[in-house]
């Protein structure tokens, strides 16, 4: 009796890999890919497949619902991943975003919430290089 080559999970992962290789052809024909950052949205997915990212090679997520950064980020807390937090800024959700998020590109009225972004600062040492 002989196995499947490949799982489920290991088709997904060399699909995530095939895109990502044909993304990175496709900046290099462009420009400098030492200067292009690619984030991977994880928007509705589960974190099966932000490990298949990461095993992918893909080591900057995105995702833009707090709720679902709030379950992804510990859940896979044992791989290398780059949080980014790419939605809607909602007052109430700044500090629990910033507790999980390394980038915020976020884009909200200057008011209280800038404020508030500030006093929940995400310390140097989470930043991640450029």
């Amino acid at each position: 009796m002989t196995s499947p080559a490949f799982s489920a999970n290991d088709a997904l992962v060399e699909r995530i890999r095939a895109n990502l290789d044909t993304l990175r052809r496709a900046i290099a024909a462009v420009s400098d890919p030492a200067r292009v950052r690619v984030v991977g949205g994880t928007k509705t997915w589960g974190p099966d497949v932000v490990r298949a990212a990461g095993a992918a090679g893909l080591s900057d997520l995105g995702e833009n619902y707090a709720s679902e950064l709030l379950e992804k980020a510990p859940a896979t807390s044992d791989l290398a991943i780059t949080w980014h937090f790419i939605g809607a800024l909602q007052s109430n959700k700044i500090a629990k975003i910033a507790s999980r998020a390394q980038v915020i590109e976020s884009i909200c009225r200057q008011d209280r919430k800038s404020t508030r972004l500030n006093s929940s600062h995400i310390p140097l040492s989470r930043m991640p290089s450029s």
